[in-house]
């Protein structure tokens, strides 16, 4: 009977086996990154964009001091952490988020500022540092989710306009009935593109969920969940936890949300580094040492992952992404994600050792 039973249960396999990844590497690769990180600080505190001067500043300098400062403030030193969250408290406004309003972005800016400003703990002597922390933390709350990436992207031309179009028809009929009218079908049949995005890349509507389903993990759950504090019985964490179980690849980023349909992306190179750091928030968060995929192989979430970044880090120490959406062409910010992410998947190694 056992050996029935045996012979029903779900078989789980080892995923092919790779060298093991030893923690002194990664703690190498981890300084490496740092110092790169380091470098671009400016005088007023801030972080510069190396190559992408487009990025948001505030957003740069979120990352830069959260990658620096956590789990412990030993990639900064306190004089210019201090310097760098000054800054960010300088772009407070009145409602307590901290952003670039010519960026965009702002509830996902001021969620990363609100967990870069955590990592220097309670300052003596500094009590607008706490008041400030609580402001942007409450804006981050009451925004719930934060604004997609491709909301703030150049909008396209997609062709002729329908207003256009329908009122150059009203024109032509006569149907305008008065001057104002007139002047306002005028007006709009001169106006010769629609300007939009792509729908493909629009955001998806949020699923409604019951409280007692966990649901599918979608566009709504993928910024928030980089900078949340997060708990294993969350459902954002069970949703992104979900997913991995059928969708999780190692080597690229397959779409978590799939929103670009069950191929993900073609290449997966699109924000590679941004997925990382989920996959290791996710895992370290439920505290699983493996994930069993939807196939029945076993993985080695923290040296699989690790093995990819390490791989991936430039001569010089920083990270930086070929497919450059999302701002991951920029390396200030996929330096931050991968250090984040390293230090993540080095927690998980040295549980492993210690066994």
């Amino acid at each position: 009977m056992f050996a029935l039973l045996l012979a029903l249960a779900p078989q789980v396999q080892a995923a092919p086996t790779e060298p093991q990844v030893s923690i002194e590497r990664v703690d190498r690769a981890i300084e490496r990154g740092m110092k790169r990180l380091r470098a671009l600080q400016a005088e007023d505190g801030s972080f510069e964009p190396e190559e992408r001067k487009e990025v948001c500043r505030v957003a740069l300098t979120s990352m830069a001091l959260w990658a620096l400062g956590e789990p412990d403030a030993i990639g900064l030193d306190e004089k210019r952490a201090r310097r760098a969250a000054q800054y960010l408290l300088s772009k407070q406004i009145e409602s307590g988020g901290i952003y670039e309003p010519a960026n965009g972005l702002p509830v996902y800016t001021s969620g990363v500022a609100a967990r870069a400003l955590r990592t220097l703990g309670n300052v003596d002597g500094w009590p607008e540092l706490g008041v400030a922390r609580s402001k942007v933390e409450l804006f981050v709350y009451r925004s719930a989710a934060p604004e997609s990436f491709v909301d703030t992207e150049t909008q396209v031309a997609t062709g002729p306009s329908r207003a256009r179009i329908e009122a150059q028809r009203l024109l032509d009929e006569g149907k305008a009935r008065d001057a104002a009218t007139r002047r306002a079908l005028e007006f709009l049949a001169r106006c010769d593109v629609d300007l939009s995005r792509s729908p493909a890349r629009l955001r998806q509507p949020h699923e409604s969920r019951a409280a007692f389903e966990v649901g599918a993990f979608d566009y709504e759950d993928l910024l928030p969940m980089v900078y949340l504090e997060l708990t294993p019985e969350q459902q954002i964490v069970l949703r992104a936890r979900k997913a991995l179980e059928t969708r999780y690849t190692p080597e690229k980023n397959p779409d978590l949300t799939a929103r670009y349909g069950e191929q993900g992306f073609l290449e997966g190179k699109q924000g590679k580094f941004y997925y990382w750091l989920n996959v290791a928030r996710t895992m370290t968060t439920m505290s699983e040492p493996a994930l069993v995929t939807a196939d029945g192989v076993r993985h080695d979430w923290a040296g699989e992952i690790a093995t990819q970044i390490l791989a991936a880090q430039r001569g010089d120490g920083a990270w930086v992404n070929t497919e450059a959406r999302w701002w991951e062409g920029e390396p200030g910010i996929t330096t931050a994600y991968a250090v984040l992410a390293l230090k993540l998947c080095r927690k998980q190694l040295e549980r492993a050792q210690t066994r």
